[in-house]
């Protein structure tokens, strides 16, 4: 492995959503710096998208036995990460198990909740129906503006945590 200050400068600044946002981007450099590929993330917005800051981490090949070994650490990052902390569970950071790899969220609830109604509109996007994209209302986002940049400390305290793991 290499260090943080060697590999972390070699996270690409675009990922497979368009860029990586800046409150995100320094637990996306210490888990790729601690060879933890990642594929996607975002900051987590009041106006759109995912109600709260996540992380997508897939295997470099797709494979299974490399999809189980990257999710038993991660696993026990967060197991030590968390040993010693009391968070609320709508802050805390947890695994959530995707098609074709997994994501660190925040929210777990809220989070899901959002996954299935995008999957849903999406499905009805492709079977022809008219979709409006703006389904976050007043309340959501005022919510949001005061849920997410409490999310997002604690992926940057994950993320330092994850810093003083590194060789």
């Amino acid at each position: 492995m290499s260090s943080i200050a060697d590999k972390g400068t070699m996270v690409p600044t675009n990922d497979e959503w368009g860029g990586i946002d800046k409150n995100i981007e320094p637990v996306v450099r210490a888990l790729n710096a601690l060879d933890i590929p990642t594929s996607g993330s975002c900051e987590g917005h009041s106006d759109h998208g995912y109600p709260s800051p996540w992380i997508s981490i897939r295997s470099k090949n797709d494979s299974h036995k490399d999809y189980e070994a990257l999710r038993t650490r991660v696993s026990a990052f967060l197991d030590e990460f968390y040993a010693h902390r009391d968070v609320p569970p709508d802050i805390k950071i947890s695994i959530l198990d995707g098609h074709r790899g997994f994501s660190l969220h925040a929210a777990s609830k809220k989070f899901i909740a959002y996954r299935t109604m995008f999957n849903e509109r999406a499905v009805a996007r492709g079977a022809g129906y008219a979709i409006s994209d703006n389904v976050i209302d007043e309340n959501e986002q005022a919510s949001r503006r005061n849920s997410i940049p409490l999310m997002q400390s604690e992926f940057r305290a994950f993320g330092a945590f994850l810093i003083s793991k590194a060789p």
